[in-house]
C-alpha cells in the first residue's frame, strides 16, 4: 500500500495490523505485539515508528506489503464444560476458504419491515445463517441498510465496517465473541461487532471514549473464569464494560423466529 494512502485510512481508524502478531496501535501510537505483550516502539506520529525494524522488516516495509487494510473475524472456542479458567481465544483454522462478495440486496430484500432498521437486518441475517456450516458477515449502516455481504469460510470471514457501521457475522460454533471478533471490532472505524449463533446473538458496541489501546491488552491478557468458554466470556465482558468503555450484552434468539428458522 502506498504510505499516504495509508496515512489518510490509518487517521479513520484505532490500529492496524501489520503482521499476524503485529499490531500498530494510533491512540496513543505504537507498535505492539498481541503475541508477547510487548511494546516494540513508541512515537508521536507515523514518521517516528517507519524505521522500527519487526521480524527484519521495517514499518514502512510491512505497510508497503499491505494491499488492502482488511479485517478478519474468527469463530469462537468450543465450549468445554466444568468450572476452569480460560483466555479469549478463537476456532482454529479448517478449510477457512476464500472470502466472497455478495449482493447486500440479498439480505434487504428479505427484512420483514415497512422500515430499513439494524434490528430488521440482524432478524434477516439470523434466518439465513444461523444453522450455517460456515461464516457469512454483513455489515449495516445507521439507517438500517446493509452495505456489505461477504460468504468466508469455516472458521472466518474478511469484512471491513465503515465509521457508523455495525458488523454482523455468524459463528456456526453458536459461540461468544473470539479475541479476534474483539481485536477487530477495537481496531477498525465500525461502531461494533455482533456474533450470530443458534442460541441467540452477543453484541459488543464501543461508546464515544472507547480506550481501544487499553481494551486490547486486557483482552491479551484476561483470565476468565467459567463454567464454560462462553460463560466466562460473558462474565468477564460484562464486568469491564465501564472500565474500557464499551457495552456488551446477549440476545436470546426471538421465538417467533423458529417458525423461519429449520431446526
Amino acid at each position: 500500500m502506498e504510505l499516504n494512502r495509508f496515512r489518510h485510512e490509518f487517521k479513520q481508524l484505532n490500529g492496524v495490523r501489520l503482521t499476524k502478531d503485529v499490531i500498530l496501535l494510533r491512540r496513543p501510537l505504537e507498535v505492539w505485539s498481541y503475541a508477547t505483550g510487548e511494546t516494540l516502539a513508541r512515537g508521536r506520529k507515523l514518521d517516528d515508528v517507519l524505521s522500527v525494524d519487526v521480524g527484519g522488516m521495517t514499518v514502512a516495509d510491512l505497510i508497503g506489503k499491505l494491499k488492502q487494510i482488511e479485517f478478519v473475524y474468527n469463530g469462537g472456542r468450543g465450549s468445554g464444560s466444568g468450572l476452569d479458567t480460560f483466555s479469549f481465544g478463537h476456532a482454529s483454522s479448517s478449510g477457512s476458504g476464500h472470502d466472497t462478495r455478495d449482493l447486500p440486496a440479498r439480505i434487504n430484500v428479505k427484512m420483514s419491515g415497512a422500515t430499513r432498521s439494524y434490528d430488521e437486518a440482524l432478524r434477516a441475517f439470523w434466518v439465513e445463517h444461523t444453522l450455517d456450516a460456515w461464516e457469512s458477515a454483513v455489515t449495516v449502516d445507521e439507517a438500517g441498510f446493509v452495505t456489505q455481504y461477504v460468504h468466508g469460510g469455516a472458521t472466518s470471514v474478511g469484512i471491513s465496517g465503515r465509521a457508523g457501521e455495525v458488523v454482523i457475522h455468524n459463528h456456526p460454533s453458536g459461540g461468544n465473541f473470539s479475541d479476534s471478533d474483539l481485536l477487530n471490532a477495537s481496531l477498525t472505524a465500525a461502531r461494533g461487532v455482533v456474533a450470530v449463533g443458534d442460541k441467540g446473538a452477543y453484541s459488543f458496541t464501543k461508546g464515544t471514549k472507547f480506550d481501544a489501546n487499553a481494551f486490547i491488552k486486557a483482552v491479551k491478557n484476561a483470565r476468565m473464569t467459567g463454567k464454560d468458554y462462553n460463560s466466562a466470556a460473558d462474565r468477564w465482558l460484562k464486568r469491564n464494560q465501564k472500565r474500557f468503555g464499551y457495552s456488551y450484552s446477549f440476545t436470546p434468539i426471538p421465538a417467533d423466529l423458529y417458525v423461519d428458522i429449520p431446526f
